[in-house]
């Protein structure tokens, strides 16, 4: 009813007494223990923080959420129990992976008296009615892979390096595709909970590389101690799928063409890839498939072929005369006889090299040929070998005339050499074997796009030329500019865009993580991978 009896303390009245509701307060100090009896908080516990007297409002501070909430004074009574809070309802409990609307899978972050608040993969949070909440996942099977391809799982504590949420830490409840759902006790508000995509976090332990140990995704990686892996009967039985497994590969053939990744699976004649560029597994077939080291080595075959010299001809080769073989030319001892042998004197013994005729009388088959018209050959030079300098010659200025060799060469008779070309030969410049070209590890100059200082005013480049570089500076003034009185503005700031200027990422884009004295951590904007660089390497990076 609407009467309310009291007893009072005083001695002298000893009997109870009736009021009316509205006649009565209650009387809450700040530091008072309280429960809640009623509304949307009820059987909760806390601390009075403040007391609103003109409004009969309580600031009271949550044993449960660890946040201030207001109440009426009305609806909370004096406690000295502390309440855990609720964490279950029906089938659930707090911090449950639950189906909520076909495919949509969420985390249950506070569980209320007719229902949840959850959070789903963008980290918004949502209320959810229980006939609303569906079946439950559970992810201890659930794997995924860190920014540095470490593979974690439920349970493994993470490190966040970009985004929101970037500099805290968490132990993994959920994992949904390639998003982890971490604890951290610190994060009241959402019983600890929060959302992050894998490719942002490292696992505890790990470090991230630096840019010479990534400057080639095929260089060997090295060694480090990794969580055993679950590896199937199947890649146990088979030496190929050992040795493949977890190995880092390019795809050669087939729709994903020029696709990295790491072998995930194995089967007989076929692996499961899973791709650098965008979180998918791919089955490839296995001759489909090379790994880092075939890659390498074919790439250092092709950079060993001399460029000067081309292909060898297999019978003739690049021979140099010998000071025994007398005047012969290189090709003298070719599997064909009639090579391009010089037809003048030679300094031999007549009667005993140089083909004398008489020297093989007993031969009945040694004759001496009159060449027709159609054997005269054109004179080659000789194949330069390699790390030798050929010095430019004259060449003769008219075709070659009828002549007669002189005594103690050839046997032949006088023939008439069909007119030869003259040829000037371009001078070679000595090669030195095994120096391969480094231009794409160079610095080049400037590329376009980036900020730099002229005479203490800020320009961006935004071409070049044989007399320089075209300046744009901010008043909106082009000028062209010698290299040597430019400066480059090495950039520090978080969030700015970069270039790199060295290497072998030169000219990609990128933006800054963090940074220190000497190095920078960027995220590249093609495939969002994360890299270390020198200072040095980058450049302030201005669109056009």
């Amino acid at each position: 009813g609407d009467t309310i009896t009291v007893y009072p303390e005083l001695e002298i009245l000893n009997e109870p007494l009736d009021f009316n509701v509205d006649e009565l307060k209650k009387i809450i100090n700040e530091g008072d223990h309280v429960k809640i009896i009623s509304g949307k908080h009820k059987n909760e516990t806390g601390l009075v923080l403040a007391v609103d007297e003109e409004e009969d409002i309580l600031t009271v501070f949550s044993d449960v959420s660890s946040v201030g909430i207001k109440v009426y004074a009305s609806n909370v009574v004096e406690a000295a129990e502390v309440s855990a809070g609720r964490d279950t309802l029906g089938n659930y409990r707090l911090h449950d992976m639950v189906m909520l609307g076909p495919g949509n899978f969420v985390v249950i972050v506070k569980v209320e008296n007719n229902g949840f608040k959850v959070m789903d993969t963008s980290g918004k949070i949502h209320s959810a009615r229980l006939q609303d909440v569906g079946k439950k996942r559970f992810s201890r099977n659930s794997v995924a892979y860190d920014s540095q391809q470490n593979q974690v799982t439920v349970k493994d504590s993470v490190n966040v390096i970009e985004g929101e949420h970037q500099g805290k830490k968490g132990e993994i409840k959920h994992i949904l595709k390639f998003y982890l759902f971490l604890y951290n006790r610190r994060l009241t508000s959402t019983s600890g909970i929060f959302v992050v995509q894998a490719r942002m976090t490292l696992l505890v332990g790990q470090r991230l590389r630096r840019h010479n140990e990534m400057h080639d995704q095929f260089a060997a990686p090295r060694p480090r101690m990794q969580r055993p892996r679950m590896v199937s009967r199947r890649q146990r039985n088979s030496n190929l799928g050992e040795a493949m497994f977890q190995e880092r590969v390019i795809i050669v053939r087939g729709r994903h063409k020029g696709f990295t990744g790491i072998v995930k699976d194995v089967m007989e004649t076929t692996y499961q890839v899973e791709l650098d560029a965008k979180p998918d597994r791919v089955t490839v077939r296995k001759d489909w498939v090379k790994s880092r080291e075939e890659v390498e080595q074919s790439r250092q075959r092709r950079q060993e072929v001399n460029p000067y010299l081309g292909r060898e001809t297999p019978l003739i080769g690049s021979q140099t005369p010998r000071r025994d073989d007398g005047g012969r030319t290189p090709i003298h001892d070719s599997s064909i006889q009639d090579g391009s042998m010089t037809p003048g004197p030679v300094p031999s013994t007549p009667s005993s090299d140089a083909f004398n005729p008489a020297a093989y009388a007993d031969d009945d088959n040694n004759e001496i040929y009159t060449p027709a018209p159609e054997d005269a050959q054109t004179p080659r030079t000789p194949l330069t070998a390699p790390g030798t300098t050929t010095t430019p010659y004259t060449p003769q200025t008219n075709p070659l005339s009828p002549y007669t060799g002189g005594d103690g060469g050839l046997g032949e008779a006088p023939f008439t050499a069909g007119p030869a070309t003259p040829v000037t030969p371009t001078p070679n410049t000595p090669y030195t074997p095994g120096v391969q070209d480094e231009d794409e590890q160079g610095d080049g100059g400037i590329p376009n796009d980036v900020a730099v200082i002229y005479n203490g005013q800020r320009g961006v480049v935004r071409g070049g030329s044989s007399s320089g570089y075209e300046v744009e500076f901010q008043s909106g003034e082009r000028r062209t500019v010698t290299e040597s009185k430019l400066q480059l503005i090495r950039p520090s700031k978080n969030g700015l865009q970069v270039k790199i200027i060295k290497g072998r990422r030169r000219g990609q884009i990128g933006k800054i993580l963090s940074s220190s004295e000497e190095s920078r951590v960027i995220q590249l904007l093609d495939d969002h991978e994360m890299l270390v660089f020198e200072a040095a390497a980058l450049a302030e990076y201005v669109p056009a």
